[in-house]
């Protein structure tokens, strides 16, 4: 597992280098930091880290912060599209992307640790799953859940960002 300078990955697209041994699949540790609005740096939001995969976006667009499935073929490589209501998925989209994520394109996809991710409605539980949309809700399944909730979630509405500790299943 590599650890990565955030400022050099997040927000980015088209990130695989192979000749700086950035590679497609590669887990890259990640410090908790959110961009300053309007300002140059960062945030940092808590001591934990998160981890993420380079993958390749082999469906169609995904916007910031929605959860995604690996390709069935290519696992732990491409992903391809967000699961069904209630199905666990492997990742959310960088949130720090400023736009949509084409086909083509390679990106980090977090998978485990802090993450800003895009919810349905108000979150009133302890736990997240996606909702079949890319974006995730509440649920009270801790087994197919995609992560614990980090604060109060109540007052949000659909499109709403929040921030989860994320266990997805993609770290495989």
């Amino acid at each position: 597992m590599s650890e990565f300078i955030t400022s050099m990955l997040r927000g980015q697209v088209n990130i695989v280098d192979e000749a700086n041994g950035r590679i497609l699949g590669e887990l890259c540790r990640l410090e908790d930091t959110s961009p300053l609005t309007g300002l140059r740096g960062t945030k940092v939001n808590t001591g934990m880290f998160s981890i993420a995969r380079i993958v390749k976006n082999a469906g169609s667009a995904l916007a910031p912060g929605v959860n995604a499935i690996y390709d069935a073929n290519l696992y732990g490589t491409h992903v391809d599209g967000s699961p069904a209501d209630g199905v666990s998925a492997d990742g959310v989209v960088d949130p720090d992307l400023t736009a949509n994520v084409a086909t083509g394109d390679t990106f980090l996809l977090f998978i485990e640790g802090p993450c800003k991710v895009i919810v349905s409605a108000a979150i009133s539980g302890q736990y997240v799953i996606p909702s079949g949309s890319g974006k995730f809700k509440t649920s009270t399944n801790v087994i197919a859940s995609n992560g614990r909730t980090m604060a109060d979630g109540t007052s949000l509405a659909d499109n709403g960002t929040f921030r989860v500790f994320l266990q997805c299943q993609g770290r495989g």
